[in-house]
């Protein structure tokens, strides 16, 4: 991939650019609402047979999408300093141009926002064939970073003060044959194909699979329903040179969420971490055909 001169810049933007990151990123959340939706209603599915043609179904829009849209946080961010370089009054603050910003969601700059909307538009045209589809499909709020995980799925909805709500996938209620569950689809972290998660853990739940991975890597996944049915325990394993890690990140699938853009896309815009003491802004860029691109700019205080 050739990096336009523009990046370049962005690369080394301005101090007080990326300070203001640095030091408000993790607001995002917190600046604007985050807002929830009705309960959805449950897709009922008659028979494992029809199940299973509906699960291929769904695992053709998967891959469409993935073969037709990258997952790239680049174009959004350039947009975005674009906007502020060319905003009407030049003495308005970045922070203040930031909270009145409307994230704009292009074809050809997907985020997990993107992807999602992207994605349930293609699997609400399954509607004729499986109708009741459209009631039963939403937009669901992911947190990865938790610090306390048993205190955050204790609350029946996420605390808003604390969440940051940073990634978003499409979920989807179902019934089969009496037996209550959801569909994870996210194409965000290129997962190929929907995720069967059974209440009672019982078969086509897909318990662990492997997503994808590198020759130095091997990660695992696993999806199971908390016993309150109001969230998606979300669990990852992943063993590098002998050494296994684990992560947990909990799925909110009792409302519909309804500020993506809002929350999930503004926050992306400016997320940062922090390795060492030096503070670093990850932008990534993805293709189908399993490359892998990124860029980073730091801040050394």
């Amino acid at each position: 991939m050739t990096f336009s001169p523009s990046i370049i810049i962005m690369a080394n933007m301005e101090t007080r650019f990326v300070h203001w990151e640095i030091s408000c990123g993790h607001l995002i959340a917190h600046s604007h609402i985050q807002r929830g939706g009705a309960i959805k209603m449950r897709l009922h599915v008659a028979s494992l047979e029809r199940f299973h043609e509906f699960i291929l179904a769904l695992t053709t829009c998967v891959e469409d999408q993935l073969k037709s849209h990258c997952y790239n946080t680049v174009g959004n961010f350039l947009t975005f300093f674009e906007s502020y370089k060319n905003r009407k009054d030049l003495t308005q603050s970045l922070e203040s141009f930031y909270g009145e910003y409307n994230p704009p969601i292009t074809a050809k700059h997907h985020t997990c926002v993107g992807l999602g909307l992207d994605l349930a538009g293609r699997i609400v045209e399954l509607k004729q064939t499986y109708p009741g589809i459209s009631s039963a499909l939403f937009l669901a709020s992911c947190e990865e970073d938790i610090g306390n995980v048993n205190r955050y799925v204790s609350t029946p909805t996420p605390d808003t003060r604390t969440s940051e709500k940073e990634h978003v996938v499409i979920a989807l209620n179902i019934e089969l044959e009496g037996r209550v569950g959801v569909l994870i689809l996210d194409t965000g972290y290129h997962v190929p194909r929907p995720v069967i998660v059974m209440e009672d853990r019982l078969y086509p739940h897909t318990g662990w699979f492997k997503p994808g991975g590198t020759s130095r890597s091997r990660r695992l996944y696993n999806y199971t329903l908390h016993p309150s049915g109001r969230y998606v325990l979300w669990d990852v394993k992943e063993t590098r040179k002998g050494i296994e890690d684990c992560e947990s990140a909990r799925i909110y699938t009792h409302q519909a969420f309804l500020s993506p853009v809002d929350c999930t896309e503004r926050r992306n815009l400016v997320y940062n971490c922090d390795v060492g003491g030096v503070y670093y802004q990850w932008k990534f860029y993805t293709r189908f055909n399993g490359k892998f691109y990124f860029w980073v700019h730091k801040w050394i205080p």
